[in-house]
């Protein structure tokens, strides 16, 4: 099942995220079957993917579990960033995840949140 669509306009991509561990990218212009970003996925079914930019080759994904990758189109290899969740300090939900993620350019920071709090990540 898809769980999560982000478009990339100026690769002509769209990418389709869900129960497989990895996104697949689909090309438009293409028939063919879709081709998922190699090396290494995530550990659990995607919950949400998206792209940085209508222009930027980054895409970021997050999973059920709170990991969140960002990946660079062109380095079909493997994720340039891992992001993992922090243990809770909130007794009531000590096992809360990231539920989505959104990045905002203006700040060049990734903002994650779950259903208890929220969080900025900075690349350094």
């Amino acid at each position: 099942a898809v769980h999560s669509l982000a478009q990339l306009p100026t690769h002509h991509l769209l990418v389709s995220a869900g129960y497989e561990r990895q996104f697949f990218l689909w090309s438009p212009r293409d028939h063919a079957r879709p081709s998922p970003l190699k090396g290494a996925g995530h550990e659990a079914p995607l919950r949400h993917v998206f792209a940085t930019s209508a222009t930027s080759p980054e895409l970021v994904s997050v999973d059920v579990s709170g990991v969140v990758k960002v990946w660079d189109i062109r380095a079909n290899y493997g994720p340039v960033q891992t992001i993992k969740p922090v243990p809770r300090a909130v007794p009531q939900h000590p096992n809360e995840s990231f539920y989505t993620c959104a990045y905002v350019s203006s700040q060049k920071a990734l903002l994650c949140a779950a259903a208890v709090e929220w969080r900025v990540h900075r690349p350094e």
